[in-house]
């Protein structure tokens, strides 16, 4: 810095710190000399208005969203690896519909084998005991029936005998066998397609792997593009909503200038139709002239009745021009203007019955009318339709029909819809919701386990890995140990069945022909069974069989549980797993959530508005996601209590009837009308707000005096106060920004 500009900065900080050592000298810094001087202080000027008693009525549109009415997260009963997700986000589902399937290959084969263990428990159990068994019961019945015969008896054997046919009939039945075969060739061509995989086979995984390798690919893009918009799209999008505003404001222009037509254009529209008159009079006036210059009598009668005629016309149209008319001479000229009108017309149509006399062509020469009586006659024609048309336009401007009226409302609802969806899509560009780019995510997430899956089995077909052989190779044995299985219980079930029909017959034949000897030979026959069954009796074949059961059962049991299925009707909302992905009970791992197709619309409400709303009330509803524009909702809750924090309040309405398109995520205005009568008002301007507080000031004995007020309902202009002032108080509505509490005030002129 050089000295000359050293010396000047020095200068100018000395100068710039004269008034603060004047202050700090005086003491405590001294009000504006607006506000006060060294004497008393000045009068502030302010202007009032007087608080007055009036109806207000507000409309208040809030922030509301379409939520599900219930939201349950899908947990699946057993642990395992996603192999299957039957549906995707946005599908609706049924009570017990499928979502997912985990993997269970080793319970397939944990099954087969239990069920082969099964059959090899009751093929290895001695067909000598059960035919011992089988026989044992069969002499005590026998026996029994044999000492205590009855009719009863004898239709309890044939039933039985009935019965045991049909039992080896059903035994015989050979279907299992064959389902058994089935299964151990569909794994024996399994097996074979790993040792030996087909072209076609190879070649339909690849397409497979392309499909999901584009399909991965979309997703990717779709969700870059959300979470990374182009400039090209978000010009689009911002072009749109400039758009969208521009044609609401013109649409609201046109409506306004409809209901409140501009005055140059009504005072266009006042001096067309002055004009009009005017010359439909000198028109007339100079058809008059015309008419007086014939010497026929016939023409003067026609003139007099046009002059009768024009003077009652004049009557009717201005009667400010005679104020002293009593209704009953407005009537009498109304009938004098029907008669002149008549007589008029009636004297015209003798003169145009004269011979030649043609006045309906403007350009007739051959007419005996006077050229100018026909040039004054066709002035006039075209003097009144040009009033007709003048006076129609000014009429439509001063009252404009519904029809039109409900036209430009239309037009402005239509671009207030357009707005409002030009800026939910630009909003949806610059800031996507959660939900958007988690559904977005969701779909990645699917797509790329699609396509690992889809890559896995490729490389499975192309070189299956030996646990893949080894396993089917095992599947065979399995099946081939369940067919022999099968057999062997099919041969089991055919002797007993036919040891019981040979019990049953010899029961019936007993039954019906009894002889002393044979009550012996029962006798002998039931001792010998018993010792028999004795000696063929084994201790653990039953209970092989009963745990063999026992094991299949539990292992059904965890096959149903590898299918999670949809609690349920509802619809698909987020999709947690992917495929190949872990599921669980413990710890909670969701495969999906479900919502209710049932909805509600919330909405948080401010303290000050929730008194607005009442249970049972009917509101307003509109969003640019419904095919409706208006939707009536019915107020099902308006929260006890509000949030501490916030000090907002819960709304939960339903939709009155069903709503097509009503679906969760949607956001719209909940709009609710209240309106109070005889409320005391004050222009808006005169009420100020601080720390959640209203004042004002009014003025008494020449004086500001600082009142704190209750507020209620608003409008544009005017809000309403529930406490604090009277009615005809006179309130500040400018120059408050001055005033403290007791400042002395002039009252300015209106």
């Amino acid at each position: 810095m050089k000295a000359g500009d050293r010396n000047r900065f020095v200068a100018a900080v000395l100068m710039a710190s004269i008034p603060v050592m004047l202050l700090v000298a005086c003491g405590s810094p001294q009000p504006p000399a607006s506000l006060a001087s060294f004497g008393d202080p000045r009068p502030v000027a302010v202007n009032v208005a007087p608080a007055k008693v009036g109806n207000i009525k507000v409309t208040t549109s809030y922030a509301a969203i379409v939520e599900a009415t219930d939201l349950v997260e899908v947990v699946p009963l057993a642990t395992g690896r996603v192999e299957k997700l039957a549906v995707t986000v946005g599908d609706e589902v049924k009570q017990g519909q499928l979502i997912a399937e985990l993997s269970h290959g080793a319970l397939d084969a944990q099954l087969q084998q239990s069920q082969a263990e099964l059959a090899a428990a009751k093929a290895a159990a001695k067909p000598g005991e059960l035919k011992a068994q089988a026989r044992l019961g069969a002499v005590l019945a026998v026996l029994n029936q044999l000492l205590n015969p009855s009719a009863s008896d004898l239709m309890v054997a044939e039933s039985s005998v009935t019965k045991a046919r049909s039992d080896l009939v059903r035994a015989q039945d050979d279907s299992a066998v064959a389902a058994a075969q089935k299964q151990l060739e569909s794994a024996k061509t399994k097996l074979d397609q790993l040792l030996n995989p087909l072209a076609f086979n190879v070649q339909g995984a690849k397409s497979a792997a392309a499909t999901a390798k584009s399909n991965l690919d979309s997703a990717n893009t779709k969700l870059s593009q959300l979470l990374d918009p182009s400039e090209y799209d978000l010009e689009v999008s911002d072009s749109a909503v400039a758009i969208a505003r521009s044609n609401l404001d013109s649409a609201e222009i046109k409506l306004s200038q409809l209901m409140n037509p501009p005055a140059p254009v009504l005072a266009a529209a006042q001096e067309a139709v002055a004009d009009s008159r005017t010359r439909l009079g000198s028109a007339q006036s100079e058809l008059n002239q015309a008419i007086s210059r014939q010497p026929s009598a016939s023409w003067q009668l026609l003139l007099g009745a046009r002059i009768a005629l024009q003077a009652n016309q004049a009557i009717l149209e201005n009667p400010a021009l005679n104020p002293g008319l009593t209704p009953e001479e407005i009537a009498d000229a109304e009938v004098a203007v029907a008669a002149n009108q008549e007589q008029a017309s009636v004297r015209l149509a003798q003169l145009r019955s004269a011979p030649l006399l043609i006045v309906d062509d403007r350009f007739n020469t051959s007419s005996l009318i006077p050229k100018d009586i026909q040039a004054g006659l066709w002035k006039e024609v075209e003097a009144e339709l040009a009033l007709k048309t003048s006076v129609a336009k000014l009429e439509e401007l001063q009252n404009p029909s519904q029809e039109t009226v409900d036209l430009a409302q239309n037009g402005v609802a239509i671009a207030s819809s357009g707005l409002l969806a030009a800026q939910a899509n630009l909003q949806q560009l610059t800031s996507p919701s959660e939900r958007t780019v988690a559904l977005a995510q969701d779909q990645v997430s699917i797509a790329q386990a699609s396509f690992d899956s889809a890559q896995e089995k490729l490389n499975e077909l192309q070189s299956p890995s030996q646990s893949t052989i080894s396993l089917a190779a095992n599947t065979v044995s399995i099946a081939e140990a369940a067919l022999a299985a099968v057999e062997a219980q099919g041969k089991y079930e055919v002797d007993a069945a036919q040891a019981a029909l040979e019990a049953a017959s010899n029961q019936l034949s007993i039954l019906t022909s009894p002889r002393p000897a044979e009550l012996a030979t029962a006798r002998a026959a039931v001792v010998a069974a018993e010792q028999n069954l004795v000696l063929t009796q084994g201790d653990n074949a039953q209970h092989r069989i009963q745990a063999a059961q026992a094991k299949v059962s539990q292992i059904q049991q965890q096959l149903t549980e590898t299918r999670v299925l949809a609690p349920y009707v509802g619809v698909v909302t987020r999709i947690w797993l992917s495929v190949g992905a872990i599921a669980s009970p413990r710890p909670k791992t969701p495969v999906a959530t479900i919502a209710s197709k049932d909805v509600l619309v919330s909405l948080r409400v401010a303290e000050t508005g929730v008194g607005f709303f009442h249970e049972g009330q009917t509101v307003g509803f509109t969003s640019p996601g419904l095919p409706v524009q208006r939707l009536e909702l019915r107020v099902d809750l308006v929260a006890p209590a509000g949030e501490q924090e916030a000090h907002t309040f819960l709304v939960q309405m339903s939709p009155i009837g069903s709503v097509p398109g009503l679906k969760p995520g949607l956001s719209g205005q909940v709009s609710i009308s209240a309106q109070r009568e005889g409320a005391v008002l004050v222009p808006k301007e005169a009420v100020r707000r601080l720390e959640g507080r209203f004042s004002l000031f009014i003025v008494q004995d020449g004086q500001a005096r600082l009142v704190e007020v209750d507020g209620g309902l608003a409008d544009d202009k005017n809000m309403e106060i529930l406490s604090g002032i009277q009615p005809e108080d006179m309130v500040v509505v400018s120059g408050q920004n001055l005033l403290n509490d007791a400042t002395p005030v002039t009252v300015a002129a209106n």
